[in-house]
Parts: C-alpha cells; structure tokens; sequence
C-alpha cells in the first residue's frame, strides 16, 4: 500500500464461497441394549439430533433405525474470508521488524451466538444477522542473521507440519469435511448444522495446529536446518474432565529444507506438553509428530503421522469428551467423624492415547492440480473402557478418504471442486459415514 526507504505496509487476503451437499448415515444407534454413545466423535450429535432424517410408523414415531443426512449449505471452505494488513521496518542490516493483524470472518451469519441450541427468535430467519469479526491473528515479529522471535497470536507449532500438508496438497482452495467449533464448550467435530470454516482432513490422520498466544523463536538457516522454539497459553480439557492447569504450554519443532534443481523436501518433528488438574487429580498430556512433502516437478507428496497421550483428536490439545474415560474410577477412602472409615468409588478420568496418519498426492498439469490422500486418527481403549463396553460404547477411529480438483485461472481466482468421506466407529461396532461434495471460487490478493 506504501513504502518508504525502511518500511512498507501491506495488505492482502481471501474470499471464497462454496456449494456443499452432505449425504450419509444418520447418528448411529447403540449395538448393545441399555449402553450408550459416548460423545466427541461422528456428525449430528446432540441430544436429541438435529439434521438425522428417519422412517416413521404408522404411529408417527420414529423407527429405531440409524437414519440419513442430506444437506445443502452454502458456506466458507477450508480457509473463510481473510483480510490482513502489516508493516515491515527495517533498522540497519541485521534487524526487521513485522507486525501483522489478520481478520477471518465466515461468510455465514452466526446463528448459535456461543450457545446450545441455536437461538430460533433470530430476526429474518437469520438473513439479517451479522458476521463476526475473527481477529485470529495479530503477531509482532523481529528478524535478522540471528533468527526470528514471534510474540502474539500466530499458529502454534505442534501440528502445524501436518495442516501444510493439508493446505497446499489438498484443501487451500477447497472445503473438505465440516470440522467446526459448534460453541465455546462443545467439542470441535463434524457437524452440518452451524458455520464454517470447514477443516479439509482435519481429524482424519490431521492433528491440525491452531492459533494461539504466544511467543517463539527460530533459529538462523544452518545448511537447510532449523528450530523452533515456543511457549504458548495453556490448553485446559473442560469437557474431558480436566478444568484447570498449572502452567503454559511448550512447544518445539526440528526441520530440514532442501531446494535444488527443481526438487524441494522439507521434514519436519515437532512436540508439545500440557500439564492438567482438576480438583483432585493432575495429570498431564503430550504429542509428537513427524512427517515431510517432497515435490519433484509437478508431483507433491505429503506424509505424516502423530502420536502421544490426549494430544488432541482434530486439533492440538482440543478440548474432546473422547479424550478421557467416562468410566474409569479409582477408590478414595475418608475418616469420618466418629472416626470410621469409609470409601466410595471416584470418577478419575483417565486419559486416553491417540494417534494418527495421513497421506496426500497432488499432481500439477499446468493451471490445474489434482489430488487426494487419505487418513486416519485412532483412540485407544484404557481398562476401564474394555471392562465397562456394555454401558458405553468409546470412540475407536475417524477414516477420511479425499479428492480434489483445482482450477487456476490467473495467480488470484481459483475453482475448486473436491470430494471427502469421513468415516466413524466404535469399539462396540457402530458406525458411521458422512460423503461431502463441494464446489466453489476463491479469489486471493
């Protein structure tokens, strides 16, 4: 926008929309008599179910069948609308200083306004109701021949390997499976019924990074080398028993760039760790990932994978029911006041491991890129989980299959046409799956 001797300011950004149509299986019922569902997983999961489309009797009630999905929405993809505005300056060789706001917006009106369900008495139906300003991103960054130090809001480095991949090899410029955040206290998980942005294979082998405040410093190039350190503000699991923390967040991440005739390999490792509490019990969760693309002409591929204790389900250290057990106790004895002893048994809410990969392949022919991959996130089981199956049935795995097809027109429109199937289960056999087609333009300047 200007520019001077030693500085610049700048603006650039995004704006998109797309036509989705979702048709799959309904919220599943349980396989076993008098167990339940646990939540944090699969699409339509409130209590009672909003979007599940049933068979009735002759009665009017429903059949106790699992149901179907079929929607049409008009909504954000992958990324939403952005505007972001910065300024560089520069004093002397060896020091730059950027700071850098980003604005993200949804293109739909927000219907549930932080609450359960949604507010019905919206005003036209929810046509007049306005779009919230997002600021997700708004960071100070100094630079030179030492490194760089990052202090803000900005991406946070556990995850953020993964979601590249995601983002340039399949979803950048599309949609993907709905992976939004339905309110401030329920789980983010696929849902067809509140607003965007969508999260492309985001739970599906994608452990996505997210933006968070903090501060982070990397180290000068050292032959392709670089690391990463940072510390960011903690991540509590309200919803998966864990309320409180003692501490902030660290992060850290290891990669390696090489760029020669025509070939580019980037690897990357990264970490992080979160200690939890809740009144009586502490705990704490931790995750690793690693993985690389590797493009050779116009063939990108993207591999990569993540392990660790609650690390998160679809994004780093979320907040997911299915973190933790529903059913596991341990045994807490007390002195009473006539100086007996009694013990009662103690819902402990012991954490859960996950894990997860994903592949992608992308192939450029000119203007138009095509693609797909695969993936796959995995919950496993604690003991209390085996032993309690015919009261609760636990989240086993979330499976995503994608295509997609990306038209350039020009350096700054772009049509998009993608596919996903995002598929559900648990450990006691039911299931479900949600297909996603979705179609739309995103212009970028």
């Amino acid at each position: 926008m200007a520019k001077g001797e030693t500085w610049d300011a700048y603006v650039s950004g995004r704006v998109g929309a797309f036509l989705s149509y979702a048709f799959g299986e309904g919220r599943p019922l349980p396989r076993l008599a008098g167990s339940t569902i646990e939540p944090g997983g699969g699409v339509d999961n409130d209590d009672p179910t909003n979007d599940t489309i049933y068979d009735y009797d002759a009665m009017g009630m429903p059949l106790p069948e699992q149901g179907k999905l079929r929607k049409l929405r008009v909504r954000s993809g992958f990324y939403p609308n952005i505007l972001t505005i910065g300024a560089h300056k520069t004093f002397g060789p060896n020091l730059k200083l950027t700071s850098q706001a980003s604005i993200w917006g949804t293109i739909e009106p927000v219907f549930a306004k932080g609450s359960l369900p949604p507010n019905r008495n919206r005003a036209n139906g929810g046509r007049e109701n306005g779009v919230e300003a997002d600021f997700r991103e708004g960071y100070l960054r100094l630079e030179g021949n030492w490194g760089k130090l990052d202090g803000g809001r900005f991406l946070s480095i556990f995850g953020r390997g993964l979601s590249e991949i995601d983002a340039l090899y399949g979803h950048g410029y599309g949609v993907g499976f709905p992976m939004v955040s339905r309110s401030q206290i329920a789980p983010v998980t696929g849902d067809l019924r509140y607003q965007g942005p969508t999260g492309g294979m985001t739970g599906f082998g994608v452990l996505a990074a997210t933006h968070a405040a903090g501060i982070a410093y990397t180290t000068p190039n050292l032959s392709g080398i670089k690391v990463t350190l940072g510390v960011f503000d903690p991540a509590t699991y309200v919803t998966a028993g864990w309320g409180k923390t003692s501490a902030p967040r660290p992060e850290a991440e290891l990669s390696y760039d090489l760029r020669q005739d025509g070939v580019l390999v980037h690897l990357f490792g990264s970490a992080g760790w979160q200690p939890i509490l809740t009144l009586t019990e502490k705990d704490s969760v931790w995750g690793a990932s690693a993985g690389g693309r590797l493009e050779i002409g116009p063939v990108r591929v993207g591999v990569g994978g993540f392990m660790g204790k609650a690390p998160g389900i679809n994004y780093a250290f979320d907040d997911n029911a299915a973190l933790s057990s529903s059913t596991s106790q341990h045994s807490v004895t007390v002195t009473n006041d006539d100086g007996t002893m009694s013990t009662s048994m103690q819902r402990d809410y012991q954490l859960r491991n996950t894990r997860g990969f994903v592949g992608m392949v992308q192939v450029a022919l000119g203007p138009v890129d095509v693609g797909g991959g695969y993936g796959q996130t995995v919950i496993l089981q604690v003991d209390a989980d085996k032993a309690n199956a015919v009261m609760v049935s636990t989240l086993k795995s979330q499976t995503g299959i994608t295509a997609a097809l990306v038209y350039h027109m020009n350096e700054s429109f772009h049509l998009d046409l993608d596919f996903i199937n995002g598929a559900y289960k648990w450990y006691n056999g039911e299931s479900e799956k949600l297909n996603m087609l979705n179609g739309g333009a995103t212009v970028t300047f």
